[in-house]
């Protein structure tokens, strides 16, 4: 028989037997009940061997597409962690790169501050004598101002501690004696 009169035969065969129980709605004896046990036992048979029979290779083939499907997904799972592993690496390299990059540049840096400072401390220092030059200078220019000051205010005291002498000394007959020969010099520088 061909597999189409199998599956025919066994649906009409469930059928009739899922019907029998609705055939019989009174109480039935205890032989009948035993006799219904015995044909549900063998329609569960008829059916497990006719899903066995017909389904076997639906499922044989269905679970080897799912291992075969899992085997694919594997596959790419393996292929990814291998990828992922080469990233890690090259990540890794890149990093111990890095530390060589910042150590030379932490060197570089070091170096250039130091010649920072250099230059800071030798501008410092530059501008240092500028200033003390500078101050050496105007304190010397002080100092010559301060004499100058101080000569034009002794010959000040002088002129009038000798102004106040001289008028101490002098007296009103000294003062027309004075008065007298300095007009009769005028009059003889005038003559002439």
């Amino acid at each position: 028989m061909k597999r189409y009169h199998w599956i025919c035969l066994a649906v009409v065969l469930a059928v009739v037997l899922l019907a029998v129980p609705a055939w019989a709605a009174e109480e039935l004896p205890e032989w009948r009940k035993t006799w219904d046990m015995v044909w549900r036992v063998l329609n569960f048979l008829i059916l497990a061997g006719l899903i066995v029979k017909f389904g076997r290779q639906p499922m044989k083939a269905f679970l080897a597409g799912q291992r075969d499907s899992l085997a694919e997904k594997i596959q790419e799972m393996e292929e990814a962690k291998a990828e992922a592993e080469a990233d890690l690496k090259e990540i890794e390299s890149r990093i111990a790169g890095l530390t060589d990059e910042l150590s030379k540049f932490e060197e570089t840096v070091a170096s250039q501050a130091a010649k920072d400072r250099e230059d800071i401390m030798a501008s410092a220092e530059f501008e240092a004598k500028v200033i003390l030059e500078r101050t050496t200078r105007q304190s010397e220019m002080a100092l010559e101002q301060a004499r100058k000051d101080m000569t034009a205010e002794l010959v000040e005291m002088a002129g009038t501690d000798a102004v106040e002498m001289v008028q101490a000394a002098i007296n009103s007959d000294d003062l027309s004696r004075l008065v007298s020969e300095f007009s009769s010099q005028v009059m003889a520088k005038s003559a002439a």
